[in-house]
């Protein structure tokens, strides 16, 4: 339980009632699945198939017991594995924004860019009114595959840069910047601009 404290604090919490020899109940998650969660857990590999067949439910699983890094992998596995098309792109993109898995959200968003025709159907359906925030995701990744050779001269400040990048940029970033790399694309975005107006002013100080 050392071990869960440390890597899986909300699983430590489920197991406190209960005694060390009795068996922990876990419902509403397969059987399989929570056998890979606690493989990434302990530390141990997970073969790639397993990550191609679970991904999407692992990232059920790491959202139900708040299991951050494996659902961050979980989620890059889901955009590497997962193909995206016109029959089941509606659904990601509701379920990519109630996860709160922008990463996914933004792979589900680019085959829009790329499917414009699928774009401008689900923008006239009463799919986006539902999360204002996705009509404006669209728009941002639209926005930014149009005008990156922009941000490549390096006309924007800061803040429109953020505003271009895509979320594995930010992660990225953010990770560089020893900031934390969960949460959504606004979440992302919002800190990169914190952080990077204290070292304007902390440079102006100087």
């Amino acid at each position: 339980r050392l071990i869960l404290q440390a890597c899986a604090p909300g699983l430590a919490m489920l197991c406190e009632p209960y005694a060390n020899l009795i068996p922990v109940p876990i419902d509403g998650v397969d059987v399989e699945v929570f056998k890979i969660a606690m493989k990434y857990v302990y530390g141990l590999d997970i073969e790639r198939n397993e990550w191609k067949l679970h991904c999407q439910k692992l990232v059920d699983v790491a959202d139900k017991y708040e299991l951050i890094d494996l659902k961050l992998t979980a989620e890059a596995a889901c955009v590497e594995f997962m193909a995206i098309t016109a029959d089941n792109a509606h659904d990601l993109l509701l379920y990519a924004d109630a996860k709160n898995c922008p990463l996914l959200k933004e792979a589900v968003m680019k085959f829009f860019v790329n499917n414009k025709a699928e774009a401008l159907r689900i923008v006239s359906s009463n799919i986006l009114p539902k999360s204002g925030s996705l009509l404006t995701d669209l728009l941002a990744v639209m926005t930014a595959e149009d005008q990156k050779y922009v941000q490549n001269e390096g006309k924007f400040d800061d803040s429109m840069k953020y505003k271009m990048m895509d979320v594995s940029s930010l992660r990225r970033e953010a990770s560089e910047r020893g900031l934390d790399i969960d949460g959504s694309r606004e979440t992302l975005i919002a800190s990169l601009e914190n952080e990077s107006g204290k070292k304007r002013k902390r440079g102006e100080a100087e």
